[in-house]
């Protein structure tokens, strides 16, 4: 790891990418104009096939480092760029996210007021059109003052590109989980929530512009891969065992995790549903009887039929009327 720069004020943006060389040109802009000044680039490509090399390597800015690696992962190369790096501050940006002039200089100012804290900003999720950007979705503060609570129950959750990562705290979470292929921006985080770091918003900050593609082929976390799945199911197990080994597996986040597992069973219905099926008997060994989301009427179904008998019947009587 390169020495920490002397300043925590200096800032390492890394970028991990593969393939995007169709839209990384407009992320890298939106670093370079940042009114912050004092930062490095680094792009880690992690084997791309395209024309990402030739992009990047036109861009004549002394701030801006292209790292090449064969391909390995999205947590790997954002690794290799944090071993890369040397500012006191991070933010990892996929490769389609765009920052408004002043993101930098208001997280930043947020960051030395809250000097051992991770500091994040608002998203907006959409796409661009002649007309600008077009919002599907956004996400702010979190409602629940228990930020670990509400991510495990998937109620709230950050954008891996909204947080400003302290060095320190990153090396105390031990960086990003190069086993996952999904879910990584909520296991690092939910990990640093149980280390007792503190996540303080910038209501200032302007929105991190999240970019949806329409006709790009998704990666391999916004699917519902048998991979993913299996990712999604190990990031709460991994919280089971690290909150058990700590003491604060209590009956509120047994709660949260048996909520976390329902969600993940009825995401998983459609094209797993064996893989539902463990993720069900896993909420019901955290919560016994408790209500899941949803109207009581579709719970006692649940309970009288199973959860892919009565999804079954919802689907069956939707089709009739």
């Amino acid at each position: 790891m390169k020495n920490i720069n002397v300043s925590n004020k200096f800032i390492s943006i890394i970028i991990p990418t593969y393939n995007y060389s169709f839209c990384i040109l407009d992320t890298i802009h939106s670093v370079l104009q940042q009114s912050y000044k004092e930062f490095e680039l680094i792009v880690v490509d992690d084997g791309s096939k395209d024309d990402t090399r030739a992009i990047v390597s036109n861009i004549k800015d002394s701030r801006i480092r292209y790292i090449y690696q064969k391909n390995q992962g999205a947590n790997v190369a954002r690794n290799r760029g944090f071993h890369e790096s040397s500012g006191g501050y991070l933010i990892f940006l996929d490769s389609d996210d765009v920052l408004e002039k002043n993101y930098l200089e208001e997280l930043l100012k947020v960051a030395m007021r809250n000097s051992d804290a991770n500091i994040y900003g608002p998203s907006k999720k959409g796409y661009f059109t002649d007309l600008g950007f077009n919002v599907l979705s956004e996400l702010g503060p979190c409602p629940n003052p228990d930020l670990l609570e509400s991510w495990i129950k998937h109620d709230w959750w950050i954008f891996t590109s909204c947080v400003f990562w302290k060095r320190e705290n990153l090396v105390k979470v031990g960086g990003w989980d190069e086993a996952l292929h999904a879910n990584q921006d909520g296991d690092i985080a939910m990990r640093a929530l149980i280390e007792g770091i503190a996540f303080i918003y910038a209501e200032n900050a302007p929105p991190v512009l999240i970019t949806s593609h329409k006709n790009k082929k998704p990666s391999i976390s916004d699917t519902k891969s048998q991979k993913t799945l299996n990712s999604r199911y190990a990031v709460f197990l991994k919280l089971e065992i690290i909150l058990k080994q700590k003491g604060m597996l209590n009956a509120k986040y047994q709660n949260a995790l048996g909520v976390g597992y329902y969600v993940l069973a009825q995401s998983a219905l459609a094209d797993s549903p064996e893989f539902s099926e463990i993720c069900y008997r896993r909420f019901r060994e955290m919560c016994g009887l408790k209500k899941p989301p949803g109207s009581y009427l579709n719970w006692i179904g649940i309970l009288m039929l199973g959860i892919r008998n009565k999804t079954r019947l919802s689907n069956y009587i939707g089709r009739i009327f």
